[in-house]
């Protein structure tokens, strides 16, 4: 047996030790990723045996072909245990260097999904930039499952501030899923630069059109937040009436929530505009009630009040 034949035999083993382990520890839905991509490494790793011109290379080159039949196997049995077994939480691993990498989580318990980020070598690069492609497994163990895959799009030169990664709205929104993302390049050695993760609320903004934030399902809702101040920011303000309440007077604007003052009689309006009026003057008007108040002495209404909770908008006190 000549050496192109010795050497053909090891590529042999090599592709038995894949395959035992395949069989041994059966991963669902990361087969689809895994099979191939080992595969293809024995591939590439086939074709350098032509080119060694010394007993040094072949040494290497032998050396390095082993040690990928093992790690393979090493860490299937890896994410097998990530998945089926009780452990400590688990890690991103590390398929292939600054180009894939897995983290499963534990399904003893309770579902949760396993990530995938891998490096697409597609043909079609932008010039400057990588495209990668996360996957989100909620089945995992599952070999039908397949998944919701984003496509992200990074720089494909580290910056100093680190490298800036695109992605789409619909990732953005999902924030434990892109966190994972940022963890999942930080595993690969590369310090991604998200921009959601530094501004919270980039998700909730109208899209620019920019191209950067295109959404099929059309802009989201304003939040409690932006809805009260662009209604306080548009509506017209009028003096109300002077009222009295209880034993004090009630001096300001027509202040409607929906609930009952302190004499008893429900005061009159409500909508978006006597909220944008309560918005406005509720300083002047609580401070008001409570100096009347305390000077006759009658009993304050917690709904007379009004305050404004920054998340939650106007409501009643």
């Amino acid at each position: 047996m000549d050496l192109a034949e010795r050497y053909q035999a090891l590529m042999h083993g090599a592709t038995l030790v894949a395959e035992s382990a395949e069989s041994a520890y059966r991963l669902g839905a990361l087969d689809r990723f895994l099979k191939p991509w080992i595969r293809g490494r024995f591939d590439s790793l086939a074709g350098t045996f032509a080119s060694c011109d010394t007993s040094r290379e072949l040494a290497e080159d032998t050396r390095g072909l082993a040690k990928t039949a093992a790690d393979y196997s090493e860490l299937r049995e890896q994410l097998f245990s990530d998945l089926h077994h009780f452990r400590p939480e688990p890690p991103w691993r590390v398929v292939q260097r600054r180009a894939f990498a897995i983290r499963a989580q534990s399904v003893v318990l309770l579902r949760q999904p396993t990530f995938v980020l891998r490096h697409l070598h597609s043909g079609l690069e932008v010039p400057g930039a990588a495209t990668w492609e996360f996957s989100v497994l909620p089945r995992p163990s599952d070999p039908a499952d397949a998944g919701k895959s984003f496509v992200v799009m990074a720089s494909a030169e580290d910056q100093p501030f680190g490298v800036p990664v695109q992605v789409s709205k619909e990732l953005e929104r999902e924030r434990a899923w892109y966190q994972q993302l940022e963890y999942g390049f930080r595993s690969l050695g590369i310090t991604p630069s998200l921009l959601a993760l530094y501004d919270p609320d980039r998700h909730l903004k109208r899209p620019t059109g920019d191209g950067d934030d295109f959404d099929r399902r059309g802009p989201p809702a304003d939040s409690p937040r932006q809805l009260s101040a662009r209604v306080a920011a548009t509506a017209p303000v009028r003096p109300g009436p002077r009222r009295l309440c209880g034993a004090g007077a009630f001096t300001g604007l027509a202040i409607v929530t929906g609930a009952r003052p302190a004499c008893g009689r429900a005061q009159r309006g409500s909508g978006p505009e006597y909220a944008a009026r309560a918005w406005c003057t509720a300083g002047r008007c609580c401070s008001d009630h409570w100096v009347r108040a305390a000077k006759t002495g009658a009993r304050l209404s917690p709904s007379s009040l009004i305050s404004y909770s920054t998340r939650g908008g106007i409501s009643g006190w």
